[in-house]
């Protein structure tokens, strides 16, 4: 069950795939039979739908209902409503998303207060909220509903109702009132001119948007708790500031019994939130920092993440290159690694909650062999180890995730080799070859007769060699026209599915976030 799933009732859900398909779709004018193809749904359900979703877009925009035309099919050319617009109509009109809500904002939430609210029955809201419970039990937190709350570790439940927030707004609407929006922010670029932090976080809505969480549930009166294991990142470390908190802006928010024990706590979570995701994307400044700060003190953090990657260079990957050597690699591993040392159990993460399986172009989710040795290893960790309390099967699947891009890069015999046959001179063929080449799980080398048998595909915008090849039923052979981008790109698309069945994918590969 992904996100949507969880959040919508079933025509809810049809509404979004049918949109989802026509926004995906050329624009042009469709009948109804067309879309019901598309969706896998019979003509009159997919009619019906249809007209329930157009009344749906008219609410957020009164012109949208010109996307039926005057003999009743589609024209996609009046998609008046972007789908993320439409996808938070959906969600936040739904009892699911409306309970988080509800459970979030109101000073006294109660069970009771909700249903009359909502004019709904105690029965319904237990049915309707059972797959988010489902999803709260994974990481040992669950729902209270005399006082509707959500209890366990505060710093997980502060992740999962950003999870949820984020996933549901897709990071383009802001989901709660402008003068929390002005607070988050207003606090967000007071902490950045005190301490330093992940240039994505500069402009990026996460932050203002988990300080609002934050925020909203000190205002309820839920803290977290402090951890003597935050001594890890916080030891010696001069990006630390004891006195962040200490500002008006803070001190006029009026959170109840905000002690000066509980103060320091959530200094320290918001620290560790700092260090939690694998955010290093390049090699920056705050990179550099935490590099720095993890060298000097040699902790059980900085151990883990440096064997781990020996281990794994000398034993899987069996290349020259030094993976410790890679420092956006080797900073991810220490965050991931932290990860696992301050959480017990399952972390909440976007991907876990959203469920979705997305395989991607540049690489797939199919190395069993690069992710059992990591199993191993993780399985077999010395007894030093025992301190990391993180859910060792989350662990696995978040390293796997950050070495997959370089062992793809390695591993020539998990590449696809390609044959390009390109009629014309050497100056054309290389405009085909660059716009090929940047995928480091395909292998393009000028098309040779003697290694036709060879070849896992063979790209061609020769039509009479396309015609010849496939009269003899060769599927190895992508036809593509010059001069048409679409076309062009087509055997890239056609590439990705034979990667995927020539390696056939792992299930329910998630990251740490």
């Amino acid at each position: 069950m992904n996100f949507e799933q969880m959040m919508l009732n079933d025509r809810a859900y049809q509404y979004f795939r049918i949109y989802s398909t026509l926004i995906s779709m050329r624009q042009d004018v469709y009948s109804i039979n067309d879309i019901a193809q598309r969706v896998d749904l019979p003509y009159p359900k997919a009619y019906k739908l249809t007209q329930g979703l157009v009344d749906e877009l008219t609410l957020i925009d009164p012109t949208a209902s010109s996307l039926i035309a005057d003999n009743g099919s589609l024209d996609t050319t009046h998609l008046t409503v972007d789908l993320n617009t439409l996808r938070y109509h959906l969600i936040s009109n739904q009892l699911p998303y409306q309970a988080i809500y509800y459970l979030v904002t109101e000073d006294e939430p109660s069970i009771d207060d909700f249903c009359k609210r909502y004019e709904t029955s105690r029965a319904t809201v237990f049915r309707k909220i059972k797959p988010l419970n489902d999803q709260l039990h994974i990481f040992g937190l669950h729902f209270t509903f005399s006082h509707m709350n959500i209890v366990g570790d505060e710093r997980k439940t502060i992740l999962f109702l950003f999870c949820i927030f984020r996933l549901a707004t897709e990071g383009v609407i802001w989901p709660f009132g402008e003068h929390l929006e002005t607070l988050a922010v207003g606090a967000r670029d007071q902490f950045m001119t005190r301490l330093q932090v992940p240039s994505e976080f500069e402009s990026s809505d996460v932050f203002p948007l988990i300080l609002a969480v934050a925020s909203l549930r000190m205002h309820q009166g839920n803290f977290v708790q402090d951890d003597q294991r935050y001594e890890i990142l916080l030891k010696g470390n001069q990006n630390y500031d004891a006195h962040l908190f200490d500002l008006d802006l803070i001190d006029e928010r009026h959170y109840p019994d905000f002690t000066a024990a509980r103060k320091q706590a959530a200094l320290h979570f918001g620290y560790q939130l700092l260090n939690l995701l694998p955010i290093f994307r390049k090699d920056d400044a705050y990179l550099q920092t935490t590099l720095d700060y993890f060298y000097c003190q040699r902790n059980l953090v900085w151990q883990f993440a440096t064997e781990f990657l020996n281990y794994m260079q000398e034993n899987s990957f069996k290349v020259n290159k030094r993976l410790v050597l890679d420092r956006v690699l080797l900073g991810n591993v220490i965050n991931v690694s932290l990860t696992s040392y301050l959480f017990n159990g399952v972390t909440p993460s976007l991907t876990i909650i959203a469920n979705a399986e997305r395989n991607i172009l540049t690489g797939g989710y199919d190395y069993a062999e690069l992710y059992h040795e990591i199993g191993d290893y993780v399985a077999n960790l010395p007894e030093k180890y025992a301190d990391f309390q993180g859910d060792r099967e989350q662990l696995v699947q978040s390293l796997y995730q950050l070495l997959l891009p370089i062992y793809t890069e390695h591993k020539k015999e998990y590449h696809l080799r390609v044959g390009l046959m390109i009629p014309g001179d050497s100056m054309l063929y290389r405009r085909y070859f660059d716009l090929y080449s940047g995928f480091k799980y395909i292998d393009i080398e000028p098309y040779d007769t003697t290694d036709f048998a060879d070849y896992d595909l063979i790209f061609t915008s020769s039509v009479s060699f396309y015609l010849d090849v496939t009269n003899h039923a060769d599927k190895r052979v992508l036809y593509f026209h010059q001069g048409s981008a679409e076309s062009e790109i087509s055997p890239l698309l056609r590439a990705r599915e034979i990667y995927l069945q020539k390696f056939p994918t792992l299930p329910n590969i998630y990251a740490a976030y």
